[in-house]
């Protein structure tokens, strides 16, 4: 370490457990090394109130007895951030289970909103056709009704068994009932 940024008087740097002060702490945790949270590969003293110029490379781990009381109690600061973050990571949870749930009933309501389109343009294909087979029904009988008009003028302008006859047969080729012919 250079002297400017020597450690301030007291025991080796150690990370300790607590967050690093910051602007969504509620309270400033008390003095001691932290992760220097503009360099976090290195420590920075925490003075209880601001950052000191006091800087250290991070210690490496050691299998050094550990004070459990001070562990301890740095958690015990640390429990309620620790709870507001479960809570808040609950919340999330909870929030991305239900836009879940909200996509896989978008995506059921866009499956049905599709095969129901199908549906429609298949019906609106079968009533085109429909359509379609009606006019051209219309337009056969229309044909018929012309064809059975002539043969019945025919018949009744000649007046003969024969022209009868033909009006008959007329009407029998095209699929309608035949009436009895006149009586001359």
């Amino acid at each position: 370490m250079d002297e400017h940024n020597a450690a301030p008087e007291g025991p080796e740097p150690q990370l300790r457990l607590s967050p690093p002060p910051d602007a969504t702490t509620r309270a400033d945790p008390p003095p001691g090394w932290y992760l220097d949270p503009t360099n976090l590969v290195a420590l920075r003293f925490w003075d209880g109130a601001s950052w000191t110029a006091h800087t250290s490379p991070i210690p490496p781990p050691t299998s050094a007895p550990v004070d459990v009381g001070s562990k301890t109690a740095s958690l015990a600061a640390m429990t309620p951030d620790m709870e507001l973050a479960a809570a808040v990571a609950a919340e999330a949870t909870q929030v991305a289970e239900h836009a879940a749930q909200a996509a896989v009933a978008a995506v059921a309501a866009a499956r049905e909103a599709a095969l129901a389109a199908k549906e429609a343009a298949l019906a609106a294909e079968t009533q085109t056709r429909v359509a379609e087979d009606a006019t051209q029904v219309a337009a056969n009988a229309a044909q018929v009704a012309q064809q059975i008009d002539q043969a019945v003028s025919m018949a009744l302008a000649t007046n003969t068994p024969a022209s009868w006859r033909a009006a008959a047969q007329l009407a029998v080729t095209l699929g309608v009932r035949a009436t009895d012919e006149p009586k001359p």
